[in-house]
Formats: C-alpha cells, sequence, structure tokens
C-alpha cells in the first residue's frame, strides 16, 4: 500500500468468490503479518486487527486494521516504497478465492 498513514486505521473490503471455501475442512487461523525492517511482525486479533467480517476470509466483508506506527515502507525483502501487509496459514487449506479487494484508510 503506497498512501497509507502508520498509527491510522485501514479498512479493506474482501470481495470472495461466494462458495469457493472449503465447509468440509477444519477451518485454520489466519496469521496477518505486517514488515517492519525487513521482519514481518504479527497483527493481534482484537489489538492490531479491530473487525474481521470475513469470517476468516471464508466470506466477502470488511477487515478493519490498527495500523501500527512502526511498519515501513523502505524494506529490501519487498518493493521498496509500499508498505506491507500479508495473510498466512499453516498448513494447505482452501479458502475463498479473491475476487478483488479494496481499501480505505481511516483516522
Amino acid at each position: 500500500m503506497k498512501d497509507l498513514i502508520p498509527g491510522t486505521n485501514l479498512n479493506i473490503l474482501f470481495q470472495l468468490a461466494e462458495a469457493t471455501a472449503d465447509s468440509e475442512s477444519k477451518r485454520q487461523q489466519i496469521q496477518w503479518k505486517y514488515l517492519d525492517n525487513n521482519n514481518w511482525k504479527s497483527l493481534r486479533n482484537g489489538f492490531e486487527i479491530l473487525l474481521d467480517d470475513t469470517d476468516g476470509l471464508t466470506t466477502s466483508g470488511i477487515i478493519n486494521f490498527s495500523i501500527p506506527q512502526n511498519i515501513t515502507k523502505e524494506n529490501t525483502i519487498m518493493p521498496k516504497g509500499l508498505y506491507w501487509i500479508k495473510a498466512s496459514i499453516s498448513i494447505n487449506s482452501k479458502i475463498c478465492k479473491r475476487d478483488h479487494w479494496n481499501t480505505y484508510s481511516s483516522s
């Protein structure tokens, strides 16, 4: 993300393809992280992850993040000049396929 202001809130609308999540598999916990001086640091539920209307990326919705002050954009492991947030799961799992997402910042 280019025009992010550290220390503010960020809403991301995840538009996911309906009926593409594997409802029969055990749901995996999504690990959200942000990049700080080439180190991926955790975003914690209830602290930096304020709201998740996507039910763990299984349905379309908004995730509201409180962006840490120490997020950096001059990293070398990802393209410079951008702030980075990533989502991952620990094992192979089928979550919804992404149609698109939009970001909306708020203070």
